[in-house]
């Protein structure tokens, strides 16, 4: 992933919260899904807190936390004597764990630290991307666990992506937003597709849930009910993995093992959220065109003018083929969308040169 990730809302608001703890001199579990491996957390957390010595060290293959620890503290024998020469020494290790994490071992390492009469506070950080070896780690003190679970929301999509893709149209932020939910990397992506189709989207996000590992399978989901809310719970397989997150506060799957028919509901959301206000601004600014023409449509139904009201109009005046086509067009775009069908790529081109032969403001919509 590229960009400053927990410089967006949302990641920031739960990287204050860790930071609150860090203060307090917590021991910290930091679990972060797949998706977010390379997110440079530690790097986002030294800067935060610069006066903070704080020493990295990766655990990986058939190392233990605690082997680790001690080769931090220059060969400490034990654990608890690791902890308590590296905050004699004012050092914060930060433990980057990267697959399966043993809680007994943690555990036992988090009830060292409780054991710590430290002043100043001495906190420990251990960033973990991969499951646990056990669905529980034991209560300690002094034990703060961290999960990114359910951070995520479009606006935070919509801001990286304003970031790192800055011509993007507002109805193509919609429809990649609303379509990779809690995958920014995958969203990026997408954003990048040129040009950019229906097939295109599905080939990137199925090839992004290969690369995480996810398979071919969509994973089941609880009911609303039973959805977890602050901890990924029952979840943490599938969550660690990526195939699953809450998102704007509703549990979803990757769009990379999601069934068609919600690919297509998410991508019809997302154009729905921007085209239609889109169509309406249109629909005056063609309305307004018109009235300088002396051409005054009503409306069939209702009080409103709508658009099918445009183009009779135009198509009965023969004033303007400029300006009927533009109307031809934008009731045709509207009307896929009533339908649940989607606007592709195709049509929106169309619909461009039609607006733009017809001099009306602002295409940035499309």
């Amino acid at each position: 992933m590229t960009g400053n990730l927990w410089r967006l809302p949302g990641p920031a608001s739960w990287l204050s919260a860790v930071l609150g703890d860090f203060d307090d001199g917590a021991f910290l579990v930091l679990r972060l899904p797949r998706t977010w491996s390379g997110s440079e957390l530690f790097e986002a957390f030294r800067e935060a807190r610069a006066s903070a010595w704080l020493e990295l060290a990766e655990v990986s293959g058939d190392r233990q936390v605690a082997e680790e620890l001690c080769d931090l503290a220059f060969g400490a024998s034990t654990a608890e004597d690791a902890l308590e020469r590296l905050r004699s020494d004012g050092t914060v290790p930060w433990l980057r764990v990267t697959g399966p994490l043993d809680t007994e071992q943690l555990g036992a390492l988090a009830e060292g630290h409780a054991r710590l009469e430290s002043t100043p506070a001495a906190p420990v950080v251990v960033e973990h991307v991969g499951p646990l070896t056990a669905p529980k780690l034991s209560a300690s003190p002094t034990l703060r666990v961290h999960s990114l679970y359910g951070v995520l929301t479009t606006l935070d999509t919509q801001v990286l992506l304003r970031e790192m893709v800055p011509g993007l149209s507002m109805s193509r932020r919609e429809e990649v937003a609303e379509l990779a939910v809690h995958d920014l990397g995958l969203a990026v992506d997408l954003a990048r597709l040129e040009p950019a189709s229906h097939d295109g989207y599905v080939n990137a996000c199925v090839e992004r849930a290969h690369a995480l590992g996810l398979g071919d399978t969509a994973p089941s989901l609880p009911n609303a009910s039973q959805t977890p809310v602050r901890e990924p719970g029952a979840m943490d397989l599938q969550w660690q993995a990526g195939a699953v997150d809450l998102f704007n506060g509703q549990l979803v799957v990757h769009p990379g093992v999601a069934e068609d028919r919600e690919v297509n509901r998410r991508l019809w959301r997302g154009q729905i959220r921007a085209l239609l206000p889109f169509f309406d601004e249109m629909r005056l600014a063609l309305l307004d065109e018109m009235h300088r023409r002396g051409l005054y449509p009503v409306p069939s139904r209702g009080d409103a003018v709508e658009l099918i009201d445009l183009l009779r109009a135009l198509e009965a005046s023969r004033d303007n083929q400029v300006l009927t086509e533009a109307a031809r067009q934008l009731t045709r775009a509207r009307n896929e969308l009533a339908h649940l069908r989607l606007v592709d790529e195709g049509r929106r081109e169309q619909l461009r040169e039609a607006l733009r032969r017809a001099r009306l403001p602002d295409l940035a919509g499309l």
